[in-house]
Protein backbone atom coordinates (compact mmCIF):
# COMPACT_ATOMS: atom_id res chain seq x y z
CA UNK A 1 0.00 0.00 0.00
CA UNK A 2 2.72 2.45 1.00
CA UNK A 3 4.87 1.58 -2.02
CA UNK A 4 1.93 2.22 -4.33
CA UNK A 5 1.16 5.54 -2.66
CA UNK A 6 4.79 6.63 -3.09
CA UNK A 7 4.91 5.51 -6.69
CA UNK A 8 7.30 2.64 -6.06
CA UNK A 9 6.80 -0.78 -7.58
CA UNK A 10 7.30 -3.92 -5.58
CA UNK A 11 5.55 -6.87 -4.02
CA UNK A 12 2.46 -6.09 -1.93
CA UNK A 13 2.94 -5.66 1.79
CA UNK A 14 2.00 -8.91 3.66
CA UNK A 15 -0.60 -7.20 5.82
CA UNK A 16 -2.28 -10.42 6.95
CA UNK A 17 1.01 -11.70 8.36
CA UNK A 18 0.98 -8.98 10.97
CA UNK A 19 -0.15 -10.01 14.46
CA UNK A 20 -3.88 -9.48 14.91
CA UNK A 21 -3.23 -6.80 17.55
CA UNK A 22 -1.35 -4.68 15.01
CA UNK A 23 -4.03 -5.17 12.35
CA UNK A 24 -6.71 -4.05 14.82
CA UNK A 25 -4.66 -0.94 15.59
CA UNK A 26 -4.51 -0.14 11.88
CA UNK A 27 -8.28 -0.60 11.55
CA UNK A 28 -8.98 1.69 14.47
CA UNK A 29 -6.65 4.43 13.20
CA UNK A 30 -8.01 4.20 9.67
CA UNK A 31 -11.71 3.97 10.45
CA UNK A 32 -11.92 6.44 13.35
CA UNK A 33 -13.12 9.88 12.31
CA UNK A 34 -12.41 13.25 13.83
CA UNK A 35 -15.42 14.90 15.45
CA UNK A 36 -16.05 17.25 12.52
CA UNK A 37 -15.99 14.37 10.02
CA UNK A 38 -17.97 11.85 12.07
CA UNK A 39 -20.68 9.88 10.28
CA UNK A 40 -23.89 11.87 10.13
CA UNK A 41 -27.23 10.64 8.79
CA UNK A 42 -29.44 13.44 7.57
CA UNK A 43 -32.25 14.35 5.22
CA UNK A 44 -31.15 15.36 1.70
CA UNK A 45 -32.36 18.96 1.94
CA UNK A 46 -29.89 19.79 4.69
CA UNK A 47 -26.93 17.76 3.49
CA UNK A 48 -23.62 19.30 2.53
CA UNK A 49 -22.26 19.22 -1.02
CA UNK A 50 -19.78 16.47 -0.19
CA UNK A 51 -22.51 14.10 0.95
CA UNK A 52 -22.59 10.56 -0.39
CA UNK A 53 -25.56 8.52 -1.40
CA UNK A 54 -24.51 5.37 0.40
CA UNK A 55 -27.16 3.32 -1.37
CA UNK A 56 -25.44 3.85 -4.73
CA UNK A 57 -21.92 5.12 -4.15
CA UNK A 58 -20.90 3.34 -0.99
CA UNK A 59 -22.32 -0.15 -1.48
CA UNK A 60 -19.00 -1.67 -0.39
CA UNK A 61 -19.68 -0.41 3.13
CA UNK A 62 -22.80 -2.58 3.21
CA UNK A 63 -25.05 0.06 4.76
CA UNK A 64 -28.27 -0.96 2.99
CA UNK A 65 -30.83 1.83 3.11
CA UNK A 66 -34.06 0.99 1.34
CA UNK A 67 -35.11 4.63 1.22
CA UNK A 68 -33.33 6.62 -1.52
CA UNK A 69 -33.95 9.86 0.35
CA UNK A 70 -31.72 8.91 3.26
CA UNK A 71 -28.11 9.92 2.80
CA UNK A 72 -24.97 9.73 4.90
CA UNK A 73 -22.40 12.52 5.15
CA UNK A 74 -18.94 11.40 6.10
CA UNK A 75 -15.63 13.05 5.21
CA UNK A 76 -13.51 10.96 2.82
CA UNK A 77 -15.79 7.95 3.33
CA UNK A 78 -14.84 6.22 0.11
CA UNK A 79 -11.14 6.50 0.88
CA UNK A 80 -11.41 5.34 4.47
CA UNK A 81 -13.75 2.44 3.81
CA UNK A 82 -11.83 1.17 0.78
CA UNK A 83 -10.02 -1.29 3.04
CA UNK A 84 -13.29 -3.17 3.49
CA UNK A 85 -13.20 -4.25 -0.16
CA UNK A 86 -9.74 -5.82 0.03
CA UNK A 87 -10.93 -9.23 1.19
CA UNK A 88 -13.73 -10.93 3.09
CA UNK A 89 -11.38 -11.63 6.01
CA UNK A 90 -10.40 -7.95 6.35
CA UNK A 91 -14.03 -6.91 5.93
CA UNK A 92 -15.07 -9.10 8.87
CA UNK A 93 -12.19 -7.90 11.02
CA UNK A 94 -12.39 -4.19 10.23
CA UNK A 95 -16.12 -3.45 9.94
CA UNK A 96 -16.81 -3.51 13.71
CA UNK A 97 -14.24 -0.72 14.18
CA UNK A 98 -16.12 1.61 11.85
CA UNK A 99 -19.26 1.31 13.96
CA UNK A 100 -17.56 1.03 17.36
CA UNK A 101 -14.97 3.82 17.05
CA UNK A 102 -17.23 6.64 15.82
CA UNK A 103 -20.13 8.68 17.10
CA UNK A 104 -23.08 8.47 14.71
CA UNK A 105 -25.23 11.61 14.61
CA UNK A 106 -28.84 11.61 13.40
CA UNK A 107 -30.65 14.81 12.50
CA UNK A 108 -34.08 13.27 13.09
CA UNK A 109 -35.62 10.35 14.93
CA UNK A 110 -36.85 9.04 11.59
CA UNK A 111 -33.25 8.90 10.31
CA UNK A 112 -32.22 6.97 13.42
CA UNK A 113 -34.95 4.37 12.97
CA UNK A 114 -34.26 3.95 9.24
CA UNK A 115 -30.53 3.58 9.83
CA UNK A 116 -30.81 0.99 12.60
CA UNK A 117 -33.39 -1.00 10.65
CA UNK A 118 -31.26 -0.84 7.51
CA UNK A 119 -27.95 -2.05 8.95
CA UNK A 120 -29.54 -4.96 10.83
CA UNK A 121 -29.08 -6.33 14.36
CA UNK A 122 -25.51 -7.57 13.89
CA UNK A 123 -24.11 -4.16 12.96
CA UNK A 124 -26.35 -2.48 15.53
CA UNK A 125 -24.51 -4.60 18.07
CA UNK A 126 -21.24 -2.83 17.20
CA UNK A 127 -22.49 0.74 17.77
CA UNK A 128 -20.97 2.50 20.76
CA UNK A 129 -21.88 6.21 20.50
CA UNK A 130 -25.04 7.84 19.14
CA UNK A 131 -26.48 11.34 19.18
CA UNK A 132 -29.92 12.29 17.86
CA UNK A 133 -32.12 15.37 17.63
CA UNK A 134 -35.51 15.00 19.30
CA UNK A 135 -37.91 17.71 18.15
CA UNK A 136 -41.56 18.20 18.99
CA UNK A 137 -42.45 18.17 15.30
CA UNK A 138 -40.99 14.67 14.85
CA UNK A 139 -42.00 13.01 18.14
CA UNK A 140 -44.31 10.61 16.31
CA UNK A 141 -41.15 8.75 15.25
CA UNK A 142 -39.77 8.50 18.79
CA UNK A 143 -41.29 5.16 19.79
CA UNK A 144 -40.06 3.34 16.69
CA UNK A 145 -36.62 4.95 16.83
CA UNK A 146 -35.96 4.17 20.48
CA UNK A 147 -37.38 0.67 20.18
CA UNK A 148 -34.83 0.05 17.42
CA UNK A 149 -32.16 1.56 19.65
CA UNK A 150 -32.64 -1.23 22.19
CA UNK A 151 -31.00 -3.62 19.70
CA UNK A 152 -27.70 -1.77 20.23
CA UNK A 153 -26.52 -3.93 23.10
CA UNK A 154 -23.02 -2.43 23.20
CA UNK A 155 -24.16 1.20 23.10
CA UNK A 156 -22.36 3.17 25.81
CA UNK A 157 -22.92 6.86 24.98
CA UNK A 158 -26.22 8.54 24.11
CA UNK A 159 -26.75 12.25 23.51
CA UNK A 160 -30.19 13.72 22.89
CA UNK A 161 -30.26 17.20 21.37
CA UNK A 162 -32.94 19.89 21.26
CA UNK A 163 -35.40 18.01 23.47
CA UNK A 164 -38.00 20.44 24.87
CA UNK A 165 -38.75 19.14 28.35
CA UNK A 166 -40.95 22.13 29.21
CA UNK A 167 -43.27 21.43 26.28
CA UNK A 168 -44.18 18.03 27.69
CA UNK A 169 -43.89 18.48 31.46
CA UNK A 170 -44.09 22.16 32.40
CA UNK A 171 -47.63 23.49 32.72
CA UNK A 172 -46.19 27.01 32.64
CA UNK A 173 -44.87 26.60 29.10
CA UNK A 174 -45.93 29.62 27.06
CA UNK A 175 -46.16 27.78 23.73
CA UNK A 176 -49.29 26.00 22.56
CA UNK A 177 -51.40 26.64 25.68
CA UNK A 178 -53.80 23.82 24.86
CA UNK A 179 -50.94 21.32 25.17
CA UNK A 180 -49.12 22.73 28.19
CA UNK A 181 -47.84 20.00 30.42
CA UNK A 182 -49.69 17.35 28.43
CA UNK A 183 -47.66 14.52 30.02
CA UNK A 184 -48.16 13.61 33.66
CA UNK A 185 -44.74 11.95 33.92
CA UNK A 186 -41.60 11.46 31.79
CA UNK A 187 -42.79 7.95 30.93
CA UNK A 188 -45.77 9.48 29.06
CA UNK A 189 -43.49 11.36 26.64
CA UNK A 190 -43.41 9.71 23.18
CA UNK A 191 -40.63 7.13 23.00
CA UNK A 192 -39.43 7.45 26.59
CA UNK A 193 -40.94 4.16 27.76
CA UNK A 194 -39.01 2.44 24.94
CA UNK A 195 -35.85 4.39 25.72
CA UNK A 196 -36.05 3.36 29.36
CA UNK A 197 -35.52 -0.25 28.24
CA UNK A 198 -31.92 0.50 27.28
CA UNK A 199 -29.20 -0.92 29.52
CA UNK A 200 -25.47 -0.48 29.91
CA UNK A 201 -25.34 3.24 29.05
CA UNK A 202 -22.38 4.96 30.68
CA UNK A 203 -22.76 8.47 29.23
CA UNK A 204 -26.24 10.03 28.97
CA UNK A 205 -26.56 13.72 28.18
CA UNK A 206 -29.16 16.24 27.06
CA UNK A 207 -28.21 19.55 25.51
CA UNK A 208 -29.85 22.67 24.13
CA UNK A 209 -31.61 22.84 26.57
CA UNK A 210 -30.76 20.60 29.55
CA UNK A 211 -33.53 18.27 30.76
CA UNK A 212 -33.11 17.64 34.50
CA UNK A 213 -36.46 15.87 35.04
CA UNK A 214 -36.09 13.48 32.13
CA UNK A 215 -32.45 12.78 32.89
CA UNK A 216 -33.24 12.04 36.53
CA UNK A 217 -35.92 9.60 35.37
CA UNK A 218 -33.83 7.81 32.75
CA UNK A 219 -30.36 7.65 34.26
CA UNK A 220 -31.08 5.10 37.04
CA UNK A 221 -32.77 2.82 34.48
CA UNK A 222 -30.55 2.86 31.41
CA UNK A 223 -27.26 2.84 33.30
CA UNK A 224 -28.07 -0.58 34.77
CA UNK A 225 -25.86 -3.33 33.35
CA UNK A 226 -27.23 -5.88 30.94
CA UNK A 227 -28.53 -9.02 32.61
CA UNK A 228 -26.01 -11.14 30.71
CA UNK A 229 -23.10 -8.70 30.82
CA UNK A 230 -19.77 -9.54 29.26
CA UNK A 231 -16.56 -10.01 31.20
CA UNK A 232 -14.89 -6.86 32.44
CA UNK A 233 -12.66 -5.38 29.80
CA UNK A 234 -14.43 -7.15 26.95
CA UNK A 235 -17.46 -4.88 26.65
CA UNK A 236 -15.39 -1.97 25.27
CA UNK A 237 -13.62 -4.12 22.68
CA UNK A 238 -15.17 -4.39 19.21
CA UNK A 239 -16.55 -7.83 18.46
CA UNK A 240 -14.79 -9.45 15.54
CA UNK A 241 -15.59 -12.72 13.88
CA UNK A 242 -12.94 -15.38 14.20
CA UNK A 243 -12.71 -18.54 12.20
CA UNK A 244 -13.24 -21.72 14.15
CA UNK A 245 -10.13 -23.84 14.42
CA UNK A 246 -10.74 -27.54 14.15
CA UNK A 247 -9.34 -29.65 16.97
CA UNK A 248 -10.02 -32.93 15.19
CA UNK A 249 -6.86 -35.03 15.03
CA UNK A 250 -5.64 -36.62 11.88
CA UNK A 251 -6.59 -40.25 11.32
CA UNK A 252 -3.03 -41.35 10.74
Amino acid sequence: MLDTALGREGPPFPFMRLPSELRYTVYKLLLSYRAQDAPSVRLPLILEDRSLDVLVTNNLARIPFNDPYLLMRCGSMQTKLAILSVSKHIYQEALPYFYNSNRFHFETLWCLRQFLTGIGPERCGYLDQISVRYTVQMDQDASGAFKALTTCERLRSLRILNFDEAYYLDSRSSRLPSLRGRCNSPNDIPGISQLSQLRGIKDLSFSSPPCPQLEAFLRPLITRPHEASTDKGEEDKPVTKRKKVSTRKSGK
